[in-house]
């Protein structure tokens, strides 16, 4: 029987809010979709405001925060492992400004 341990973890930041984008894009459906067939532990999230999210969008500073959150909750919850950031269009340019503070092993935009 195959392990189904996860090997490592990823947070997924979704297309703008503003446009319609949220956390059931069908690139970002895709996008856990492939992390989880390669045995990774996957956070899909909206941003405030987004969906049942409370707040409003915040030009980009507050959603930076959101993925920031998302971030330490996923590190909180598997320390051990290596952890990735994956963004579509809005989400990819959160994640690539997250990936500065937090250093992932991976970052795909």
């Amino acid at each position: 029987m195959r392990d189904s341990a996860p090997v490592a973890s990823a947070v997924i930041c979704h297309p703008h809010p503003v446009h319609g984008g949220t956390m059931h894009n069908k690139v970002v459906h895709t996008l856990a979709r492939a992390f989880i067939g390669q045995r990774f532990s996957v956070l899909r999230f909206n941003f405030r405001g987004t969906g049942q999210s409370e707040g409003k969008y915040d030009q980009g500073r507050g959603e930076l925060l959101d993925a920031l959150a998302a971030i330490r909750c996923m590190r909180e919850r598997a320390p051990h492992l290596p952890l990735w950031l994956a963004g579509f269009s809005f989400g990819a340019a959160i994640a690539i400004r997250a990936s500065l503070e937090t250093e992932p092993e991976g970052l795909i935009s």
